[in-house]
């Protein structure tokens, strides 16, 4: 594993979003503090899978899903366009599952910063939450950018409501505004 120097802030960058709001907090703590700032992408080898010994296993691919060069790129990618230039940032690409990957990342890490759930309904915040549990050093999960429903979703349900409103008082024969 690519060393981590001691006492940095460790920023855990998803994959999907980039974390941008983890990345500018970790940034903002890190020229604080005057503290090395490490960014950070786990990535999983694929697993060739199992198969009954009746059957032919099917083609597996023999490289990564997604080549370290091609998520280096991106990591980089993610960097820049959370926090610009000028910005003393190591970007390192490991490989192994996230869980344990960011765990052993921490390893004399000052703090380990992460990136808002996608959805925190679902089991998406199953890796901070996990995190908490097995880092090595404090945790920052970043809170949901926009608590409740989003402005979309509320336009959506009050262009839904007044659709249903409009319906009721159509005019319908024998349909009181109201009922079912």
């Amino acid at each position: 594993m690519t060393e981590i120097p001691e006492g940095a802030v460790v920023v855990g960058v998803s994959r999907r979003s980039g974390s941008p709001s983890a990345l500018t907090w970790a940034a903002d703590y890190a020229a604080r503090f005057d503290l090395p700032l490490v960014a950070v992408i786990a990535h999983n080898n694929p697993r060739i899978p199992a198969s009954g010994s009746a059957h032919r296993p099917p083609v597996v691919a023999t490289t990564d899903s997604e080549p370290e060069d091609l998520l280096q790129d991106r990591l980089d990618y993610f960097v820049q366009a959370a926090l610009g230039d000028g910005h003393a940032v190591t970007t390192v690409v490991l490989s192994g599952p996230a869980v344990a990957t960011l765990a052993a990342a921490t390893e004399g890490a000052r703090l380990l910063v992460l990136g808002s759930p996608r959805d925190a309904t679902k089991s998406s915040h199953r890796v901070s939450a996990r995190l908490l549990d097995h880092a090595r050093c404090p945790v920052v999960v970043m809170p949901p950018l926009t608590p409740g429903l989003s402005r979309g979703r509320r336009a959506g349900r009050r262009a839904a409501q007044a659709a249903i409103t409009a319906a009721g008082r159509s005019g319908r024969p024998g349909a009181l505004p109201g009922s079912r």
